[in-house]
């Protein structure tokens, strides 16, 4: 997995970074619907929990933000990654 400007997100545990993942959206505010009538919200907590996953196994601490859809201050969102001094957001 690496980033579109060519940053792989692999790491030694000696640089490892604090990585906050946002989930996006909520469970009050789903975001558009497919063609099953899913939300975008379940469709980002799933990818956002296998990307979780990938960095973990490489050494990284991650934060998951708003995992049960229940946030839905929009700026709470960054002073949170701000908090947590994370090096990705």
């Amino acid at each position: 997995l690496a980033l579109s400007a060519g940053l792989a997100l692999t790491a030694s545990p000696a640089s490892a970074g604090t990585v906050v993942i946002d989930i996006g959206h909520s469970k009050f505010e789903q975001g558009s619907k497919s063609a099953t009538g899913y939300g975008e919200f379940l469709y980002n907590k799933a990818l956002a929990i296998n990307v979780a996953q990938y960095l973990v196994q490489y050494g990284h601490k991650v934060d998951m933000m708003n995992l049960e859809g229940t946030v839905k201050s929009l700026a709470a969102r960054p002073a949170r990654a701000s908090e947590l001094r994370a090096d990705l957001f």
